[in-house]
């Protein structure tokens, strides 16, 4: 618990020394939350044999489970591709989606939006770990005019 609070905080300091020079701070917040979001998924992981062998998992995880470990053995032995740590773990979030992704585009435009971030560079879309949030801000954007999609 010390090396994750200490890890926490080693984390937010960065996530504050990148904004400020990279940013101007402006996206501190959504920022934020995409590292909690990050952190929950990597600090909850767990290897998917442990799961499966704890028999707490509903019929349905382990079954998707289950697929994972056959498809992942056909992608090792039929297409030949590295054994590595790949599809080794699995997170239970507690919610139906990891991440809900808003999109948007200006009235009558094929051109999406963009977002910049240090590090991850320029996408079009932007990632909530929260539904809430997501649907917040594809409400802001409304109000700004754009046309919006949540997924």
């Amino acid at each position: 618990m010390v090396f994750q609070n200490s890890m926490l905080s080693l984390i937010r300091y960065l996530i504050i020394v990148l904004c400020v020079f990279l940013t101007g701070c402006s996206q501190l917040g959504y920022l934020a939350q995409a590292t909690r979001g990050q952190l929950e998924i990597t600090f909850s992981r767990k290897p998917i044999d442990e799961v499966l062998a704890n028999n707490q998992a509903t019929s349905q995880t382990r079954e998707r489970l289950e697929l994972v470990k056959r498809i992942r053995q056909f992608a090792i032995e039929e297409l030949d591709l590295p054994k590595n740590s790949s599809y080794t773990t699995y997170s239970e979030l507690g919610r139906p989606y990891v991440i809900w992704n808003v999109i948007a585009a200006p009235p009558y435009d094929l051109t999406l939006k963009t977002w910049c971030y240090p590090i991850t560079g320029c996408i079009s879309y932007r990632g909530y770990f929260s539904e809430k949030k997501a649907i917040s801000y594809q409400e802001r954007l409304i109000e700004e005019g754009y046309d919006t999609c949540l997924l």
